[in-house]
């Protein structure tokens, strides 16, 4: 008895810690909430503890979890609030973006680019929206798209801009878990390039010096070449990402500094 009153005891701790740890994200929430779901299977599948200890470690369990689910509908209600504010947000941006023109950017003397980069980084930094207007983030991406090509902006300086406006917002909200996921995309599609671009190299020797063969050859290496440039372009990925976090961390150390200093 006295063994599983322990054991219950210690499944209290663990939800006490729960408790305590600071959740930011929707599925710090959800994965948290399956804990607390296994955690009470474990409780009620503990044996007997003696009658004088059942009520009162019973009760601590049962408020112990009703804390958690309290702190769990907190957050829920202030994220439905701001979730409707990053909507308006999200919406007065489309709207701004839908209006914009060459004439404009060019009355303004706003550099393409830079109006780009700053627009998607103020996109990105507003955050999700409720789940009936999830809707405007594909229109976003899709109009966007439409505008490059109307503002004749780079379409590789478009997708490198986007890629940089995603990863800057991933590592200023701490996203480590998505960082990696990315980081782990990008590195099988670099293996697997560098592999076929490896098997292009050796299968060169195929092509005689015969010119029957001349244009069959000039398709292959224009391929491989191909390859080639998508292997730097991952590389690049990788190197950017690096020196995002790198940049968002020197940043943060110098807010740092410059607080403790006033």
């Amino acid at each position: 008895g006295k063994k599983n009153l322990n054991r219950k005891e210690q499944i209290i701790e663990a939800v006490e810690d729960l408790n305590k740890q600071r959740r930011t994200f929707i599925d710090e929430w959800r994965r948290d909430v399956g804990r607390i779901k296994k955690i009470q299977t474990d409780f009620f599948n503990v044996g007997f503890v003696p009658l004088t200890k059942k009520k009162k470690v019973n009760d601590l369990f049962r408020k112990t979890c009703n804390t958690f689910f309290d702190l769990r509908k907190e957050y829920f209600d202030k994220l439905d609030g701001d979730l409707e504010k990053n909507y308006d947000q999200k919406k007065t941006l489309f709207d701004k973006l839908k209006d914009t023109t060459a004439e404009y950017l060019t009355s303004q003397e706003l550099n393409k680019d830079q109006w780009l980069s700053e627009l998607m980084g103020e996109w990105r930094q507003i955050g999700r929206c409720p789940k009936k207007n999830e809707s405007i983030e594909n229109e976003f991406w899709k109009l966007l798209t439409t505008k490059i090509k109307e503002l004749e902006i780079n379409i590789d300086t478009f997708k490198h801009l986007k890629f940089e406006s995603k990863i800057e917002s991933l590592v200023k909200t701490q996203r480590k878990d998505l960082i990696e996921k990315e980081e782990r995309i990008i590195r099988r599609d670099l293996d697997t390039l560098k592999q076929e671009y490896e098997r292009g190299l050796k299968n060169q020797r195929m092509f005689g010096s015969k010119q029957k063969n001349v244009a069959l050859q000039n398709t292959f290496l224009n391929k491989l070449s191909l390859k080639e440039k998508r292997i730097k372009a991952l590389k690049s990925k990788l190197a950017l990402i690096r020196s995002i976090q790198k940049r968002v961390q020197s940043e943060g150390d110098i807010r740092s500094s410059e607080e403790n200093k006033s």
